[in-house]
């Protein structure tokens, strides 16, 4: 046996004891260490964040070395509504899912939040009426009452200054009442609702509704982008990136399956109800993932959009750099694009 042969089954030999003591798997490279982390939403648990539920229960998060700790929205015992911009921005959470809008006016503001990317790619937002009203159309709500909530306002001036309708010629209402009765009581011709959500509660009430949605008419902004700060995008990178790619996986396996889906969101909110929760899930996956995208993504004409939008309408004086709002750099990464 030549000395050349005798070394190769020696290390042969030791290669076989090295994958005997490694279960007769290969060595895996060093994984990050164990980070426990937070995501404060936007509001109490409901089909909107089920990739997260779904990063949890499918175990992306423990793959990722991370122990997430989902803090939910809503108001505090107080009565005050809980920001999450604020909750991030002072370092009570890691992460936050916030309406774009907001993260443009708190860029403004001097907060330093980045956005890195959006559970909806499209806007669910709708004006919702009862079908014997016969309203269908941007036009058809001259001279009808519609109740809208305040920060609604601004896509519903969007829509009409869209459309060339003078907004004198539509009864705005502000909306503090957020059930829906003014609409089945007639006080009303029109509230504002996400097609995900209320639409599908009327429905399952027996209401037959028609809905103008705003992407139908070029009118679109991202209504709850997932953000973090400078500070974690700068200096702990991995972290943002191990938490994203586990949290698209999460939208992906809800996109994938809505049943399952509509249970993971029933764990965490038992007030609802899983038909709701799945038929709100299957009007939401064409928003989670349109056609041809990943799911998170987003682009920089909506950014610009939205930030005009806002301009426009006053609600910001200057317009802050769009490339400290959002950032593409993880998705870009994940998806390898």
């Amino acid at each position: 046996m030549s000395p050349q042969t005798r070394l190769h089954i020696t290390l042969m030999l030791i290669l076989a004891a090295v994958l005997a003591a490694c279960g007769g798997q290969p060595a895996s490279p060093t994984a990050a260490p164990l980070t426990e982390t937070s995501i404060q939403f936007s509001w109490l648990a409901n089909n909107e964040f089920a990739g997260f539920y779904m990063a949890q229960s499918e175990g992306y998060y423990t793959a990722e070395n991370l122990k997430v700790e989902f803090v939910p929205g809503g108001f505090d015992d107080q009565g005050s509504y809980i920001n999450p911009i604020e909750q991030v921005a002072t370092g009570n959470a890691d992460f936050g899912v916030a309406d774009g809008a907001d993260l443009l006016d708190a860029r403004a503001q001097g907060k330093p939040v980045v956005a890195i990317a959006s559970i909806f790619q499209r806007h669910p937002e709708a004006y919702v009426s009862l079908a014997e009203k016969n309203i269908v159309r941007p036009e058809d709500l001259i001279g009808k009452k519609v109740l809208v909530a305040t920060k609604a306002k601004i896509l519903l001036n969007a829509l009409l200054a869209a459309q060339n309708i003078d907004p004198s010629q539509v009864d705005i209402i502000d909306r503090t009442d957020f059930s829906f009765q003014p609409l089945l009581t007639g006080d009303v011709d029109v509230i504002d609702a996400f097609i995900t959500d209320a639409v599908v509660r009327l429905k399952a009430e027996g209401h037959a509704v028609n809905s103008i949605l705003l992407t139908d008419y070029g009118i679109d902004s991202y209504p709850n982008a997932i953000f973090t700060t400078e500070d974690m995008v700068k200096n702990k990178p991995d972290v943002v990136e191990r938490f994203l790619r586990a949290t698209l996986k999460g939208i992906q396996s809800a996109v994938d399956n809505s049943e399952e889906a509509a249970k993971q969101v029933l764990v965490y909110n038992q007030d609802l109800t899983l038909e709701s929760q799945l038929q709100g899930l299957q009007a939401a996956l064409p928003l989670f993932k349109p056609a041809g995208a990943n799911p998170g993504m987003m682009t920089a004409q909506t950014w610009e959009f939205t930030a005009n939008m806002l301009l426009e309408q006053g609600i910001l004086q200057q317009s802050p750099e769009l490339n400290q709002v959002y950032t593409l750099e993880f998705l870009n990464k994940i998806y390898g694009s």
